[in-house]
């Protein structure tokens, strides 16, 4: 009988503005999206982007997103970190006011 390996877990550090707003963890589905972010190379980590891409984490039931965007994983811990990210004010365009920025991640 074959076991499946734990799904990894990561974490992010976000500062709103140059304050620290908390510490999110985040489950990946490394059983259903595997070659997604995962590579064996050890660079997986890495956006092929470059340094600057974006992903969402969403709140609510999304429908406009389906069939467009793929989920790779849920917030298990830092659901407050969160709710501040939710909180910064926008401005035109629905822009943050302040910059949310992600100073640290990694796997645990």
């Amino acid at each position: 009988m074959s076991s499946t390996p734990p799904r990894p877990i990561v974490f992010m550090d976000v500062h709103i503005g140059e304050t620290p707003a908390g510490r999110m963890k985040m489950e990946l589905f490394s059983d259903i999206t595997p070659k997604l972010f995962v590579k064996s190379d050890g660079t997986g980590s890495f956006s092929i982007y470059g340094e600057k891409f974006f992903f969402f984490i969403t709140t609510a039931k999304c429908d406009f997103l389906d069939g467009k965007h793929v989920v790779f994983g849920r917030v298990i811990d830092g659901m407050l970190t969160l709710r501040k990210i939710e909180h910064v004010p926008t401005g035109p365009n629905n822009r943050p006011k302040l910059t949310v920025k992600i100073v640290e991640r990694g796997e645990m």
